[in-house]
């Protein structure tokens, strides 16, 4: 078989170790077989697998268990037999149905495995990533306070109006760094609080937050502001219209919202040489929601390219060569703060037709849901299952 196979009796000891299982393993069908199984597994995951076992031991239904199979450092294995054993670990994703005897007694349990190893190292290249990039960030961050600081010190007491200007442009480019970082150091507490392997490092506020003056003061700042290059962010041949009425005050974090369309109404700029950029608002009739469009005349996104633009550091035009500033995280932070308050974000586009960026937002924040960490809780209360096994005689 091309998938790993293997089983266990009543008692929880294997009784069936295919091939495919002793490859990904390291660990040959002789020296499996009368071995506990739950002790193989990843310890965090025996409890789980306890149960697992039980309910298909019982005929009674049940889902699929992602785990780890790793045989090394068990006692049973340490012989001459098994002496320079080589054992691997692999991540599976586990089925399993009973087993049963000609009178239709169960007399074990058959696991059919998918082989999630590949994947599993790359889960872990990325949170290293995102660990290396909250480091380097938080150590960037210090410095550029200083130097900005000494830069604002110098700006006030300088007379000579050359170096004036150079002074500022080293403060515009700290600003324009440090902006950077930051947006680096939310996304990756972002990332890692999604994945579970740390604690968001700032919650979202509650605020009584009223979108429609939000977005009035977004649009007065992008019509007076100038990209990195000095240009104006609204080019001429563009009108950025806001057709938002007045909106009812929602539940949210009035930064983050403000940050939220500031980064879309600035991707619409960076993207539209001509026509218009026009910001729309929607509101559920029962007051369950509010919905604010960004559509423009821009180039648009290719179909292939729209799953990914949310994604960390993505842009459409990842080459070398682009012709656009940033590095992809303005899209990802706004669909993770979106995320964050229960609310949706979407994106349609045509090619040389325009883009609209949708965001509908709750009128009241959801609730942090309860129901993982009691699951997770009773789930760690419970005894593994080869607790109750006895050692073959």
């Amino acid at each position: 078989a091309s998938v790993p196979i293997f089983g266990v009796d009543t008692k929880g000891f294997v009784n069936q170790w295919n091939m495919k299982t002793a490859d990904l393993t390291g660990l040959p069908e002789a020296l499996a077989m009368g071995l506990p199984l739950v002790r193989m597994l990843g310890e965090s995951s025996q409890a789980d697998a306890g149960a697992f076992i039980r309910n298909a031991l019982e005929g009674k239904e049940i889902g699929t268990l992602e785990t780890s199979i790793y045989p090394n450092g068990m006692v049973e294995l340490e012989n001459e037999e098994a002496n320079g054993l080589v054992t691997k670990k692999a991540m599976l994703v586990l089925s399993a149905s009973p087993t049963k005897d000609k009178q239709g007694g169960i007399k074990g349990v058959s696991l059919v495995g998918c082989d999630l190893t590949d994947v599993a190292a790359y889960r872990e290249a990325e949170q290293r990533k995102v660990r290396f990039m909250a480091v380097v960030s938080h150590e960037l961050r210090s410095p550029l306070h200083g130097i900005i600081g000494l830069m604002d010190h110098l700006c006030d007491t300088e007379k000579q109006e050359g170096r004036l200007r150079f002074m500022k442009l080293v403060k515009n480019c700290a600003n324009r760094l440090l902006d950077l970082v930051v947006n680096i150091m939310e996304m990756a507490s972002m990332v890692s609080s999604h994945d579970g392997s740390a604690a968001p490092t700032k919650k979202l506020a509650r605020d009584p937050v009223e979108l429609s003056k939000i977005l009035d003061e977004i649009v007065m700042l992008v019509k007076s502001s100038t990209d990195k290059g000095g240009n104006p962010l609204v080019k001429k041949s563009v009108q950025l219209v806001n057709d938002v009425k007045s909106l009812p005050i929602i539940e949210a974090d009035a930064h983050k919202c403000t940050q939220v369309f500031y980064n879309l109404v600035t991707n619409a700029c960076k993207f539209t040489m001509q026509g218009m950029i026009t910001l729309t608002g929607n509101v559920d009739p029962e007051g369950q929601w509010v919905e604010v469009s960004v559509t423009d005349t821009g180039k648009g996104i290719a179909r292939g390219s729209l799953e990914r633009i949310f994604q960390p550091f993505e842009q459409e035009d990842n080459s070398a060569i682009r012709g656009y500033q940033g590095i992809g995280l303005g899209l990802s932070i706004a669909h993770e703060v979106v995320r964050g308050h229960g609310g949706t974000i979407k994106v349609e586009s045509e090619l040389d037709v325009g883009t609209t960026f949708t965001v509908r937002l709750p009128a009241v924040m959801c609730l942090p849901m309860k129901a993982d960490s009691e699951k997770a809780k009773s789930t760690a209360e419970q005894p593994s299952l080869f607790d109750s096994y006895a050692e073959p005689g």
